[in-house]
């Protein structure tokens, strides 16, 4: 959704994340289409060895005119880890986590930091 535009949503039912990073220059509104992302293996596959296999939607990446965001969602097995190895975008891009439909004893260690070295928080999401 474009900066300064607002948007009407109507429906049964919805789960809504909104998320935005600085960025230069204008981008259309564009909708994303979970179907279309299914049927792209560049936006939606399984990544990862045994304990850290997870499947991968992308649903803002190359399919989306967009300046610093980069969105979509991760499921794993019970137990395993979805974000390993440790990595990060920042260089590139703004990195959001919302974390759903994890019930106990499921949780997650989240990071957030400037200096990887002093981070500003860190904590047990979901327990």
């Amino acid at each position: 959704m474009p900066r300064g535009s607002s948007v009407h949503i109507q429906g049964k039912s919805a789960d809504l994340a909104e998320f935005s990073a600085d960025v230069e220059g204008d981008y259309p509104l564009q909708i994303v289409r979970y179907a279309d992302v299914q049927a792209d293996k560049s936006l939606h596959f399984t990544a990862g060895a045994e304990a850290t296999t997870r499947d991968l939607n992308i649903l803002i990446g190359k399919n989306v005119q967009a300046g610093r965001v980069l969105a979509g969602f991760t499921i794993s097995d019970p137990g395993n880890w979805t974000s390993w190895p440790p990595h990060e975008h920042a260089r590139m891009l703004e990195e959001m986590y919302v974390y759903i439909e994890m019930p106990a004893p499921a949780f997650g260690l989240q990071f957030v930091y400037t200096d990887t070295d002093e981070p500003e928080l860190a904590t047990v999401v979901g327990r």
